[in-house]
């Protein structure tokens, strides 16, 4: 009977240090927790701040393109190279149209 007692004795002392290490190990990871939150929420301020000072207007600047089109550049076509484009689709209508 005095075995089974000290391996008892034994088991519930073990299973007691393991709790208290799980719950030691809890309280670590919460303070992190914390000082990871209180960190995010002073970065979130800085970003405030920052965003506070900038213009409140949301439109683009002028001659800025939009954002979709940000990379492509617009084609400009001088008047005489459009005017050359017009002559040659005209010359393709009036042969697709005198052939039937």
């Amino acid at each position: 009977m005095g075995d089974f007692a000290e391996d008892l004795g034994r088991l519930l002392g073990s299973a007691e240090r393991k709790a208290a290490e799980w719950l030691d190990q809890r309280q670590t990871v919460a303070n992190q927790l914390t000082a990871i939150r209180d960190k995010a929420t002073a970065l979130l301020s800085q970003l405030r701040r920052g965003s506070s000072e900038a213009p409140q207007s949301r439109k683009r600047a002028a001659g800025r393109p939009a954002k979709h089109a940000q990379g492509r550049r617009k084609r400009v076509v001088s008047a005489e190279t459009r005017a050359k484009m017009a002559a040659a689709q005209k010359k393709r209508w009036a042969v697709k149209h005198n052939k039937s």
